[in-house]
């Protein structure tokens, strides 16, 4: 039986420079582990090949710091948990300013069931990165929790300010509920209930309305919400570990792989492999994973059925409408993708690439008001596109108001100086800006 030492290390010294070495008051104990007891499965080859490289890497004299990271993320994503807990320690000593790190140790030591320790260490990843929204979302559902409301409904207002979307209102809504506040919850869900009809958001209004002692309207929204479910909402760093994990995550992994090779077909085939084990009807990322291959193999008619169903999954998750907006646009079906966009748009108002296309849209229905009105949403939340500013600007330009307009053309070289449509603009109001002075 293969048998390996690993270094466990409590708690840096969060004032240590990235450039020393580990204090040796930081050991606590050097362990003979059982390397085999560590594997989700003994015959996952490939995991225990892996575990093992990153180990020589970490027990060395001169630790590897992105393996000792690699390797905690790799127990992470493999439900290794409490060994991960170790290892996230230690890459945290190593590079004490890593949010990335910090982050996901306070979500396993939730997971672990340390809720304590994964608020303190949450607040302390703030510190580093507070623009962070899903961070903000999680230190609020753990306050909660905790019996913090008053600083549970900071977080989920911080959430907000970061653009968390509706998960952060339904927080925020239940922290009035723990906080005796039914109105406020009331007035803080019926957006979201309006607009998405989420399982989650319905229970919760449901609890409004029994808490009113509005009986019958709570019988009607749990009738609605048979299934309950937890409200998607954005997590890059949370979603970046999967990359680490073995099953269905991994698959995902290979075939995102394969389309950003342009091998559409071999994933459409692994994709429906999957399916056997996890049902499309029933998972929201292989559905949206197989409109996705379909809308890049330019079978629109399948690509949007699996959206649909992604979307039919759950109603919130963003980039599922935008691909099918974006479907809809290619065959021609402008009404069905507007209406897409503008429900992303009511969800996430503060989602710039939402209006952006939602813009694009309304420009080819010919409705120049409605498409100047998203431009300039986009444009107000700094849109990276020159297409946007350039078509404010044309937009303006067929109102007589270059004044107005010519700001945008400049603004378009400023995001992209090669822009070489912005320079037709900008002599274009140029001249037409002189020509009036003259007439004046």
């Amino acid at each position: 039986m293969s048998v390996i030492a690993l270094l466990f290390f409590g708690c840096a010294d969060s004032r240590q420079s990235n450039n020393e070495e580990p204090s040796d008051s930081a050991v606590l104990q050097v362990a003979q582990l059982d390397f085999d007891s560590l594997l989700i499965s003994s015959e996952d080859a490939e995991l225990q090949s892996q575990l093992k490289l990153l180990f020589s890497k970490v027990i060395r004299a001169n630790p590897d710091a992105e393996a000792t990271s690699e390797l905690a993320m790799t127990l992470d994503a493999n439900n290794l948990g409490s060994t991960a807990l170790k290892l996230y320690q230690y890459a945290i000593e190593l590079q004490p300013t890593n949010f990335e790190l910090q982050y996901l140790y306070s979500r396993r030591l939730k997971q672990e069931g340390n809720l304590p320790q994964a608020i303190a260490v949450a607040r302390s990843a703030i510190e580093l990165n507070p623009s962070y929204a899903a961070l903000h979302l999680q230190l609020g559902n753990w306050l909660l929790e905790s019996g913090d409301i008053s600083g549970a409904q900071v977080s989920f207002e911080q959430a907000l300010a970061q653009n968390a979307g509706p998960a952060a209102s339904i927080s925020l809504a239940k922290s009035y509920i723990h906080a005796n506040k039914p109105v406020e919850a009331y007035e803080t869900l019926q957006p979201i209930v309006a607009q998405t009809r989420h399982p989650a958001a319905l229970r919760l209004m449901a609890t409004v309305w029994q808490t009113l002692g509005e009986t019958e309207q709570a019988r009607r929204l749990l009738e609605e919400a048979q299934f309950a479910r937890s409200m998607w909402f954005e997590d890059p760093i949370g979603e970046s570990i999967l990359r680490f994990a073995r099953g269905m995550r991994r698959e995902l992994q290979d075939v995102q792989t394969l389309l950003a090779n342009g091998q559409v077909d071999e994933a459409i085939a692994t994709l429906h492999g999957m399916e056997v084990t996890y049902p499309a009807s029933s998972n929201l990322e292989l559905a949206y994973h197989l409109g996705l291959a379909y809308a890049q193999k330019q079978q629109h008619e399948k690509a949007a059925d699996y959206l649909l169903i992604a979307i039919n999954i759950e109603s919130t998750h963003y980039p599922s409408h935008l691909l099918l907006a974006k479907t809809y646009v290619d065959v021609g079906r402008l009404g069905e993708a507007q209406r897409h966009l503008e429900e992303v748009t009511s969800i996430y108002p503060n989602l710039r690439i939402a209006h952006q296309e939602l813009g694009f849209v309304k420009l080819e229905l010919d409705d120049k008001k409605g498409a100047l009105a998203s431009l300039q949403n986009a444009a107000t939340l700094d849109a990276v596109e020159p297409t946007v500013y350039y078509a404010i600007g044309a937009l303006l330009g067929e109102q007589d108001r270059c004044r107005d307009a010519l700001p945008y053309f400049k603004r378009s070289l400023d995001v992209d100086p090669t822009f070489e449509r912005a320079h037709f603009g900008i002599r274009t109001c140029e001249e037409a800006l002189a020509i009036e002075e003259r007439l004046e």
